[in-house]
């Protein structure tokens, strides 16, 4: 995801998980080789496993954001 450094400093919580964007367009990238349009995405780091979805060849985007939380 792309923003302005003022807009990132104001909220940097949202840079937590920034990181799927690039595996994401990269899936649709190659899946467009494959002739692919609806792929399921893992985006496998070393401590994490980022799931994502490309719908008719393009990243579907969820523009909500949420923390790990707790109810205690």
């Amino acid at each position: 995801m792309l923003m302005p450094a003022a807009y990132a400093m104001e909220r940097p919580h949202k840079l937590v998980v920034g990181g799927p964007a690039a595996g994401t367009v990269a899936c649709a990238h190659f899946g467009s080789f494959l002739e692919q349009d609806d792929l399921l995405c893992a985006d496998v780091g070393g401590t994490s496993c980022d799931i994502s979805v490309v719908l008719g060849g393009r990243p579907w985007v969820n523009d909500t954001f949420e923390l790990e939380w707790t109810s205690w």
